[in-house]
């Protein structure tokens, strides 16, 4: 399996120009935020172990191979947005309207991406490799991990 440093550094690459960046900064959390959503309105278990539960399980499993560090804190982050696609399916009256909602909201992001990466005259990655989609919130977090000077085992500045 390839290293934290190797998936950051080709995932940086595609991210060059500030204003993509930018970009990124604000739709990988609502592009999480909606998977998030999206797999909790399917309607099979209950309100612990359910597919959106699950698929965020596989992802941390995912980041746990990579960096220690950086899973304990998406694991704080997934926390946080899966209680928050709770409390939203809550408020909008069901899995039903979640899934609109979380539909909306994911095409939305994917599209600002898109452009993002259009205006840096780069292919996006998810076209390029599924796992670079994974990384895509490793990558943010690991820039706050550098910003706040928090180690992470090994990895120089990924940016």
């Amino acid at each position: 399996m390839r290293g934290l440093r190797s998936w950051l550094l080709e995932y940086n690459e595609h991210h060059a120009d500030a204003h993509n960046r930018a970009i990124h900064g604000l739709c990988i959390p609502a592009t999480v935020f909606a998977l998030c959503c999206v797999f909790r309105a399917i309607p099979v278990g209950d309100a612990l172990w359910n597919p959106a539960s699950l698929a965020l399980l596989g992802w941390l499993a995912f980041y746990l191979c990579l960096s220690w560090q950086l899973a304990l804190g998406m694991l704080m982050v997934f926390a946080f947005m899966y209680s928050g696609a709770l409390l939203l399916e809550s408020a909008v009256g069901g899995p039903g309207p979640l899934f609109v909602l979380a539909a909306l909201m994911f095409g939305s992001s994917l599209c600002a991406q898109w452009l993002g990466h259009r205006r840096e005259q780069q292919q996006p990655t998810l076209l390029q490799h599924l796992r670079l989609f994974l990384i895509a919130p490793l990558w943010q977090l690991a820039d706050g991990y550098r910003r706040l000077q928090i180690p992470v085992g090994g990895l120089a500045s990924p940016r």
